[in-house]
């Protein structure tokens, strides 16, 4: 993928790779895979924070 593609390209790749998702890994990897793809960046990152534990 390219930052060229179409947005609606863009929609499809990211509704693809979620319909399959029965974990958060196998819902997070894809979205940043597309996040790489379209910003350029050479990595990205999620951090999932538990307000209610305090961490």
């Amino acid at each position: 993928m390219n930052t060229t593609d179409s947005p609606l390209s863009l929609l499809a790749r990211m509704s693809d790779s979620l319909s399959p998702a029965n974990e958060i890994e196998d819902l997070v990897r894809p979205l940043l895979e597309l996040l790489e793809a379209v910003t350029g960046l050479e990595s990205t990152c999620v951090t999932r924070i538990d307000a209610a534990s305090g961490h």
